[in-house]
């Protein structure tokens, strides 16, 4: 895998991904085809259904990618300090000192307080006790607690901005927080109380571990920091004059969510196409909708959802019945290429807060100067957060809604609740779930509103509430896989009702089979067809399907092992 270049489709026309494994080059670039590599370029890639990387060993000199981020979370590979960024670190710390030296010049958070305290001075005596109550001071999340992968995640989004320089962090503790990452420590955090102007409480947890602090997990172990830390072979650091504010002043909880969020996106995205393909096969939906003449005037993204459409649906007979569809298939192609246009958006700006130097104040290594500013504000990660979710609300209401149509006899021309015994509801009462599904999707779809009140004596009075729009797009994601899921069941037994694929595809060879193989979740008896490769992707997708739900009892328990066999 290790160099391989692929040519891929990603909605936005043809891209080539290279992989690469070694620690001088970045895990994945892509360029469009014609302007050559840029490992700058757009990286979201749809049609890359299981793209692991084995990263190895990671520069913290690159620009992180957003597949190289996932796999580093989930322990593929260890962060390298290189000799080069030690060098930066130590001229940027250089900035720093001598401003501390020079004592006669106000520096935010480094000569003085920060908040309301912005206007007291600190002196050199003190600093390092001064930066230690920073820390403990800052330690206000409550809540519910991230999940280790999510603490993980936020851990790695701050290692990677402070190795950006802007922060003039003492080189020491940088190493020590890498050293802690890799020996697989994840600090205990709480998600709630972010304004989104620094995720200051959960890194304020993090940051209370690395000084041997707070609680941590660790070889599946939950400890107190010093435990934890002394398990892994490593010790508590010492901060110096800065350390405090750098290691909390970021937006590491929102980036790392919305990165976990964005990966999982693309693999929700194009399993919730076959889910769909799916539902046209079982409901007999008119594919001339998703030709190609049809969709060009729509622009390249719904062009490319409808190209992945018909190779679904490649061998298909549409039977159509009617002039026309509900428009939660007529109007499929052009909703969810708006879910992947947002995921890339998202993944792009929450990898603007991980790959550049956001500090307040920021050293400028160039003029040696440290200058306060509000690059920091996350207003563009919370929009992105809140364009997604409102994309994928909109995709998942449609699943809902062609859920339904399957499930209501007036539109399918099957029994109602495509039940298969007289008196029996069969998956009629699923559609209240996906109804329970929609309303919470709603909920989280709405826009974030932005900090209610002020705070710190008036001096932050405003915040974006990025990690609020983050989380939420996480919970979102969530919800989106089980509607996914549920419209998967409900036309996989639609599909049986008919007769199962053989009695729709075009092939005549298809047609034949004697009812042995695999059985649906209803009972009927479906054939795996030897000539499936000719017949569309979607072939294989019923068969995962039938075969996830194959031992569950209750509709509810088929909807969930569909959901984890689709989304692991």
């Amino acid at each position: 895998m290790c160099g391989e270049t692929r040519v891929v489709r990603a909605g936005f026309g043809d891209w080539r991904v290279r992989v690469c494994c070694d620690m001088s080059s970045r895990g994945v670039g892509v360029a469009q085809d014609g302007q050559g590599f840029s490992p700058d370029g757009p990286e979201f890639s749809l049609d890359v259904q299981d793209f692991s990387l084995d990263v190895q060993e990671y520069a913290l000199d690159a620009m992180m990618t957003l597949e190289e981020f996932v796999a580093l979370v989930r322990g593929s590979g260890r962060l390298v300090v290189t000799p080069a960024l030690r060098g930066r670190l130590k001229v940027a710390r250089g900035v720093v000192q001598r401003a501390l030296d020079a004592g006669d010049k106000a520096v935010y958070g480094l000569t003085t307080g920060v908040g309301a305290a912005r206007d007291e001075r600190v002196a050199e005596r003190d600093q390092a006790a001064h930066n230690e109550r920073m820390i403990t001071a800052h330690a206000v999340a409550v809540g519910p607690e991230a999940s280790e992968e999510l603490a993980r995640a936020t851990v790695l989004a701050r290692i990677c901005g402070l190795a950006r320089g802007g922060s003039g962090i003492s080189p020491a503790v940088l190493s020590a927080l890498v050293d802690m990452f890799n020996a697989g420590v994840t600090p205990v955090m709480h998600l709630t109380g972010s304004l989104g102007e620094a995720d200051l409480g959960a890194l304020a947890e993090a940051a209370l571990v690395l000084i041997g602090k707070g609680e941590a997990t660790v070889a599946g172990r939950r400890l107190p920091g010093a435990q934890a830390l002394a398990v892994a072979g490593l010790a508590p650091v010492r901060l110096a004059a800065r350390d405090g504010l750098a290691l909390l002043g970021a937006n590491s909880l929102s980036a790392a969510a919305s990165l976990l969020c964005a990966h999982g996106a693309r693999r929700w995205i194009l399993v919730s196409e076959q889910a769909a393909a799916l539902s046209f096969v079982a409901y007999g939906g008119h594919q001339t909708v998703l030709g190609a003449e049809v969709l060009r005037p729509c622009g390249p993204v719904v062009s490319a959802v409808g190209e992945r459409m018909r190779a679904l649906l490649a061998g298909f007979s549409p039977d159509a019945r009617g002039v026309q569809d509900p428009l939660s298939f007529r109007c499929f192609p052009h909703v969810h290429a708006m879910v992947a246009t947002a995921a890339t958006e998202l993944a792009s700006q929450a990898l603007q807060q991980v790959n550049q130097p956001l500090d307040n104040p920021l050293v400028l290594v160039e003029t040696g100067d440290i200058v306060s500013n509000g690059n920091f504000s996350g207003t563009a990660l919370a929009l992105a957060g809140d364009a997604w979710r409102n994309a994928a609300y909109r995709s998942l209401a449609m699943a809902e809604r062609r859920t339904a149509k399957l499930l209501d006899s007036r539109f399918s021309g099957l029994s109602a609740g495509l039940s298969r015994r007289a008196g029996d509801s069969g998956l009629d009462i699923l559609h209240y779930t996906a109804l329970g599904i929609a309303a919470d999707a709603l909920r989280l779809a709405q826009i974030t509103p932005v900090q209610q009140g002020v705070a710190a004596q008036g001096v932050e009075d405003y915040g974006s509430m990025a990690a609020t729009s983050a989380q939420a797009a996480l919970l979102l994601l969530r919800l989106c896989e089980e509607m996914t899921a549920l419209e998967a069941v409900a036309a996989a037994d639609a599909i049986g009702l008919r007769g199962g694929l053989h009695a729709v595809a075009r092939d005549g060879d298809a047609r034949q089979g004697d009812g042995a193989g695999m059985r649906t979740a209803g009972g009927q008896s479906e054939a795996v067809l030897d000539a499936a490769g000719a017949h569309g992707d979607v072939l294989h997708f019923l068969q995962s399907v039938q075969q996830a739900q194959q031992h569950a009892a209750t509709p509810g328990e088929r909807v969930q092992s569909v959901r984890r066999a689709l989304f692991p």
